[in-house]
C-alpha cells in the first residue's frame, strides 16, 4: 500500500497543477464578469436599455480573446512560483551542476544547434504527415490560433519564457524527482514526458510534446540542473520563427526534417556531462570543515579559559593590595568599640 501511495505521489504534481491554473484562471474570469458586469449595468441603465439578455450579451463580449489569454498566462506564472518553491525543496540537499559549467561558450552554443534541429526536426516531420491526418491536423491548426489569439507582446512572453519556466519547474522539476525516488530514471523520464503530453490536451501536440519532454528530461539528468532543460525549451521555442525559412513544398521541409536530424544527433554527440563533485570528496571536505570548526571551538575554550585565570589573578593581586588597609580599618574599628565598652563599664 505504501508503494501505490509512493507512486501515486509522483503524478500528483501534475494534477496540482492543472488545479492551480484553473483555479486561477476561473478567479480572474469571475473578478473580471463582476467588475464589467457592474459597470455595463451602470452604462447601460444610463442609456435606458433594462433587457436583461441585452446586458449579459454585453457582459459576455467584455471577455475578450485577449483578456482570457491574459488570464491563462497570470495562472502559467502563479503555477511557477508555486512549483519553483516545491522544487527548491525536492532538490535541497543534492549536489547540483554548476551554473559556469552550463553558460561556457561551448555548451550554449551545443544547446542552441539541439534546440534548433529539434524545431526543425518535429516540424518537418508534423508538415510531411500533414496530408494523411487532414482532421486532426485541422484541429491542431485550431488550438495553436487559439495559443496565438492574445496580444502580441504577451504571446511572446509566455512562449519564449513563462511557458518554459514554468513547465520546466512542473515537468523535468517537481515530477521527474518525486517519479525517480520509486522508479528508475528512464521510467521516470518516460512518465514525465507522457504527462508532459497530455498537459497539452492536443493530439499532435502532445505527441511531439512527448519526444520532446524525454529530451528534456535527459538533459537535465546531463547536467543536474533545472537551467539547462529550461534554457533549450526557450531555444526550441524561439527556433518557430526560423521555420518560416523553409518553403511549404516537399523536398524543402525533407531538407529541414533531415537538417534537424543531422543537428540534434552532432550536437548530442558533442554536449558532455558537467563534472560534479564525487560524493566521497564532497564527504571528506564536510569531515575536514567540520574537524576546522571543532578546533577553532577548542582554541576558542582555551582562551575563554585563560582569560577567566588571569581575571581572577587580577582580583587576587587586588585583595592582596587592598588587606592592609582593610586590616588596619578594622584595627581602628575594633579600638573605638573597646573605649566605648571601657566608658559604659566605668559609668556602672
Amino acid at each position: 500500500m505504501r508503494k501505490i501511495w509512493e507512486y501515486c505521489k509522483s503524478i500528483l504534481p501534475f494534477f496540482a497543477a492543472e488545479a492551480i491554473q484553473y483555479t486561477v484562471i476561473n478567479l480572474l474570469a469571475f473578478a473580471y464578469s463582476f467588475a464589467a458586469g457592474t459597470k455595463t449595468s451602470i452604462e447601460m441603465g444610463v442609456k435606458g436599455i433594462t433587457d436583461q439578455a441585452e446586458i449579459a450579451y454585453a457582459i459576455n463580449n467584455s471577455l475578450s480573446p485577449e483578456i482570457q489569454y491574459l488570464f491563462g498566462t497570470i495562472a502559467v506564472l502563479a503555477c511557477g512560483v508555486v512549483f519553483y518553491f516545491w522544487y527548491r525543496n525536492e532538490i535541497r540537499f543534492e549536489v547540483k551542476g554548476s551554473l559556469n559549467k552550463i553558460f561556457e561558450l561551448k555548451n550554449v552554443t551545443l544547446l542552441i544547434v539541439l534546440g534548433v534541429g529539434c524545431q526543425f526536426f518535429i516540424s518537418g516531420v508534423m508538415s510531411l504527415i500533414k496530408p494523411y491526418f487532414a482532421t486532426i491536423f485541422a484541429d491542431y491548426a485550431t488550438t495553436m490560433e487559439g495559443l496565438t489569439s492574445g496580444n502580441g507582446v504577451v504571446v511572446l512572453l509566455l512562449m519564449i519564457f513563462g511557458a518554459p519556466i514554468a513547465e520546466e519547474l512542473i515537468f523535468r522539476g517537481v515530477i521527474l524527482k518525486k517519479a525517480s525516488k520509486v522508479i528508475t530514471f528512464m521510467g521516470a523520464n518516460l512518465l514525465q514526458a507522457l504527462l508532459f503530453g497530455v498537459y497539452h490536451q492536443n493530439i499532435v501536440q502532445g505527441i511531439y510534446a512527448t519526444i520532446m519532454g524525454f529530451l528534456l528530461g535527459l538533459i537535465y539528468h546531463k547536467y543536474k540542473s533545472i537551467i539547462a532543460p529550461i534554457f533549450l525549451h526557450m531555444i526550441i521555442n524561439v527556433s518557430t520563427f526560423l521555420v518560416i525559412l523553409f518553403p511549404d513544398q516537399y523536398f524543402s521541409l525533407l531538407l529541414m526534417t533531415i537538417l534537424g536530424a543531422v543537428l540534434i544527433m552532432l550536437s548530442w554527440y558533442l554536449l558532455k556531462p558537467l563534472e560534479l563533485i564525487p560524493v566521497e570528496e564532497l564527504s571528506l571536505d564536510l569531515e575536514q570543515d567540520l574537524t576546522e570548526n571543532q578546533n577553532l571551538v577548542q582554541e576558542k575554550d582555551i582562551i575563554q579559559e585563560q582569560d577567566f585565570i588571569e581575571n581572577l589573578n587580577q582580583e587576587k593581586d587586588l585583595i592582596q593590595e587592598q588587606s592592609p588597609a582593610q586590616k588596619q580599618k578594622q584595627t581602628d574599628i575594633q579600638s573605638d568599640i573597646e573605649i566605648k565598652e571601657f566608658i559604659i563599664k566605668k559609668d556602672h
